[in-house]
């Protein structure tokens, strides 16, 4: 079989690069790794293990549960850079941000400047950065003409001459 070029992005390199070190921490061969995996219904045989730490292999959303799971840490472990909140990582979609910054996004879900960052939930309601520049500019234009100067006054006088 010829060997296949997988394209990995930060985020698949950093999870297969954690997958080893926690891995190694914890002394397990990748055998026992996958036995573990078997047991708990997930099968990835321990040359497949050592072909995702070594980037020739790619792991799946399944596989990285599975593999959180018996390794006793959270997802998150796995897959987002070492938790000392420190420095600019990347991360595949927001791509560089601060450690402290992307670990806030995982845990809580806070705002990492997400395209839909704007979106009510329920709703179709989006908010573009451009959108509402050109609004502020359409209602300063608006505010700025003596006709609507002109609308404003008539109203305060109408308002006063009713409360009379």
């Amino acid at each position: 079989m010829a060997n296949k070029t997988i394209e990995e992005g930060p985020s698949a390199r950093t999870a297969r690069e954690n997958l080893k070190r926690i891995r190694e921490e914890k002394d397990i061969t990748w055998t026992v790794l996958s036995n573990m995996l078997a047991k708990e219904g997930r099968k990835i045989p321990p040359i497949s293990i050592r072909r995702a730490e070594e980037g020739e292999r790619r792991l799946d959303v399944d596989d990285l549960m599975a593999l959180a799971f018996v390794l006793d840490v959270s997802p998150n472990e796995l897959l987002l850079p070492a938790k000392d909140f420190s420095g600019v990582v990347e991360v595949t979609g927001p791509g560089e941000r601060s450690n402290a910054e992307v670990w806030a996004w995982a845990m809580d879900g806070a705002d990492i400047g997400s395209p839909t960052a704007g979106f009510a939930k329920g709703t179709e309601f989006y908010v573009d950065d451009n959108d509402v520049r050109n609004s502020l500019q359409q209602v300063a234009a608006v505010t700025e003409s003596e006709a609507f100067r002109q609308a404003v006054r008539d109203a305060v006088r109408e308002a006063l001459a009713d409360e009379k």
